[in-house]
This record gives structure tokens, sequence and C-alpha cells, in this order.
């Protein structure tokens, strides 16, 4: 069943990469040591049609191209984990595959006294 699954997975993708103008597009995460690192693929997108920001613990990328043809958008929305380092944020796109490093900080934690 998992197999079936899969391929149908893979069949939507292709059709929504063919025939629809916007849909959420991939994403793979790699945890190292210090670091982590994200793996988006934006096939046919340039560096200039390509954002990448993070607010409120949560990495956004999106990425529109427009022309005569076609209007093509991707998104991705991934929730950043409590030990990323905001500040310490690399990206760089070659060929279609977009690589963002993200730096790990010590998780930084709060101890708030409640008088009762």
């Amino acid at each position: 069943m998992f197999t079936l699954q899969k391929n149908m997975i893979g069949l939507l993708d292709e059709i929504l990469d063919a025939g629809l103008e916007s849909y959420n597009t991939r994403a793979y995460v790699q945890e190292k040591e210090k670091e982590y690192e994200f793996e988006v693929e934006l096939p046919g997108f340039r560096k200039e049609e390509v954002s990448v920001f993070v607010e409120d613990s949560v990495l956004s990328i999106k990425a529109e191209q427009k022309n005569k043809k076609i209007n093509k958008k991707r998104n991705r929305e991934i929730l950043m984990p409590e030990d990323f380092n905001p500040d310490k944020i690399s990206a760089k796109l070659e060929d279609g595959l977009l690589k963002i490093s993200i730096a790990k900080q010590k998780p930084q934690t709060r101890k708030i006294k409640i008088e009762v």
C-alpha cells in the first residue's frame, strides 16, 4: 500500500508541476551536528525570483515567475526547531536547487516565577 501511495504522490506532483500555477514544493532536511541543511526543488527559477526569510520561527520560501505565458509560484513554510540560530542563515540557488544552511545554537530557556 505504501508504494501505491508514494507513486500517487509522485504522479500528483508531476501533474501539478506541469499544469497548475501554484503549489507547495518539496523540501528535504538533514540535521547535522552544528547546523540544519535544507534542499528545496525550484526548477526553472532564477535567484531574483526567490525569497527566503524567517518570521516567528517559521522558515518561508517563496518563488514567483511571471511572464506572458505563465505565472508560476512555489511556496514552502517550515517550522524551525527551538535550537536554530536566525542570525546565521545562508542560501544558495544552483541548477534549480535551493540550498539553505541554518546554524544551531544552544536552546534558550526561560524560567518565569509565578506568584501564587
